[in-house]
């Protein structure tokens, strides 16, 4: 059993996957220059608008992802199904809040994005 405290929860939307996935956010906006240059391990949930096939190369290498966009028709839904990564699609909350480096929970279950003080 694990037993964690959940500050706040800051963000929810419709879930992709079974799994929760803790780690920090790198916030990214599409169209996604240099792509090849930014630096992401399985430890960073990508947070954007949308999903376009710039940010693809990306998203085989996070965690987890997190957009605005909605839909599970959408192309952040369609990517998620594709690389079995745990998700949240159609954001709604504090997503002003949702910054480089915050350490978050994502619940793909739920569908909801934590704040994880550590």
């Amino acid at each position: 059993m694990m037993v964690r405290r959940i500050d706040r929860i800051l963000a929810r939307g419709a879930g992709i996957g079974q799994r929760d996935v803790a780690g920090v956010i790198l916030a990214l906006r599409t169209p996604v220059q240099s792509a090849e240059d930014i630096v992401v391990g399985s430890q960073h949930i990508i947070f954007t608008d949308k999903v376009d096939r710039t940010i693809l190369p990306l998203l085989r290498r996070a965690g987890g992802l997190i957009t605005v966009e909605g839909g599970m028709d959408s192309h952040g839904a369609l990517a998620a199904v594709e690389l079995g990564l745990p998700a949240v699609v159609g954001a709604e909350g504090s997503l002003h809040e949702l910054i480089d480096g915050l350490s978050i929970i994502l619940d793909a279950s739920t569908g909801q994005v934590t704040e994880w003080k550590r």
